[in-house]
């Protein structure tokens, strides 16, 4: 087999596009686009981070390939995103997975970042490539509903009609561990969501507090608590009083999620998807332990 692993090129996106919704869409009858859920990785603008793999001249695999900042440590580091991995099932078991990802871990060494993270289901796989497995993150749903409690006081809006700089200013106070977000990260429709809501808490000017929220049919998939304690028993009953089935992300250092836990209103199991890859020296000394990206950021 005569293979191409490369950059994707701008009249190519289109097929690679109709390609990945087929595998994570379609198949698995879901809507929308991979294309309007994450314009910030699947544009022409990045396309350069999208990697195919070409057969005799025919796209049989891609993945996909964000950068981004990540806070912590008290250090501002440079990270690589890696999603949206597909192998075209007539070319699996031929080493076009290994080559994909291969040939994007060299391209993380010569773009300089610190490291690589992907989520996936295939950890054994990833585990061969030298990726290490290190996943705090947990995963949950509501058992009980909370009696509506001030929830007048928190406004509901689609997350890209709220002000991000606001969201972000919030952010940046409230966790020392994060992903850096701009205003097209906030235009993110994470899987199986349909639309992003932003529970907020605002005095004057400022946002005092929100949640990031997924929708579908009905269906709440709550990505982020962003806000002090005092302000989460309001927040968390406006949430519940909207969905009638709500499933929740959290990790197992988050405060938030260890408050869920004592008022015994979700019931939690423990993830095992996270993979990282360092790449460079400075982050070779520091644990990665405790390092935990928001499901929210995902590609």
């Amino acid at each position: 087999m005569n293979l191409e692993i490369r950059s994707c090129k701008s009249n190519e996106l289109p097929t690679v596009i109709e390609r990945l919704d087929q595998e994570f869409v379609l198949n698995k009858q879901r809507s929308l686009s991979l294309s309007k859920r994450f314009p910030n990785t699947l544009s022409v603008e990045n396309i350069e981070q999208i990697r195919v793999a070409v057969s005799d001249g025919v796209i049989c695999g891609a993945l996909s390939i964000r950068f981004f900042e990540w806070v912590a440590e008290k250090q501002a580091w440079y990270g690589a995103m890696i999603g949206m991995f597909w192998v075209d099932s007539l070319h699996r078991g031929k080493g076009v997975g290994s080559n994909l990802l291969s040939s994007a871990m060299q391209f993380l060494h010569e773009k300089g970042v610190d490291f690589g993270v992907c989520c996936t289901r295939i950890p054994d796989f990833f585990e061969r490539a030298g990726w290490l497995v290190n996943d705090c993150g947990l995963f949950g749903e509501m058992t009980n509903r909370s009696d509506p409690l001030y929830i007048d006081t928190v406004k509901c809006q689609s997350v890209v009609s709220v002000n991000s700089d606001l969201l972000e200013r919030l952010r940046s106070r409230s966790f020392s561990m994060h992903v850096a977000r701009c205003a097209l990260d906030y235009c993110t429709v994470p899987i199986p969501a349909i639309n992003v809501l932003c529970f907020f808490a605002q005095n004057n000017d400022e946002i005092d507090g929100f949640a990031i929220v997924g929708e579908e049919n009905g269906i709440g998939y709550f990505y982020e608590m962003v806000a002090p304690p005092v302000l989460w028993n309001v927040i968390w009953s406006a949430v519940t009083d909207r969905f009638s089935r709500l499933f929740v992300n959290g990790h197992s250092d988050d405060p938030f999620a260890q408050w869920l836990t004592e008022k015994r209103v979700v019931v939690w199991r423990p993830q095992n998807k996270s993979m990282w890859f360092r790449v460079s020296d400075r982050i070779k000394d520091f644990s990665i332990d405790t390092w935990h990206v928001s499901y929210f950021d995902w590609i």
